[in-house]
């Protein structure tokens, strides 16, 4: 599950969907991908849900919560032991909720037009 907000953001400034995208690309390939984004999304972008979703192919499902996604990304990773979640954010708020406990959270790094996801060994340049 990928936390779709966060990855496009570098240090709580919004740098589009390009790290996110980048990401994508190579993800696919290896895993089943589910991103979320909060309702936020809409106006950073200035598109309408469909529009959104049409920027992704048809093998990613892609969801746009109305309002706040946290608990919703958690849940989703949650059911499943194997599934893991894409984010910089701790969720500190959410400890009782399963993929918290375990530390199935991933962390990435958007730098200098690079996006990094050492565990998952990316580091790779976007535009």
């Amino acid at each position: 599950v990928i936390d779709g907000n966060n990855m496009c953001h570098s240090n709580d400034k919004f740098v589009g969907l390009a790290p996110l995208m980048k990401s994508i690309s190579i993800l696919e390939k290896r895993y089943k991908i589910i991103l979320i984004f909060d309702s936020s999304i809409r106006s950073l972008l200035h598109c309408s849900n469909n529009d959104i979703k049409n920027k992704f192919n048809e093998k990613i499902t892609v969801h746009i919560v109305e309002g706040i996604a946290d608990e919703t990304i958690l849940d989703i990773a949650s059911g499943d032991k194997f599934c893991y979640i894409i984010s910089n954010d701790r969720f500190g708020e959410y400890q009782e909720k399963e993929v918290v406990k375990k530390n199935r959270i991933i962390r990435h790094e958007i730098v200098d037009k690079k996006v990094f996801i050492h565990d998952l060994y990316i580091n790779e340049k976007f535009d």
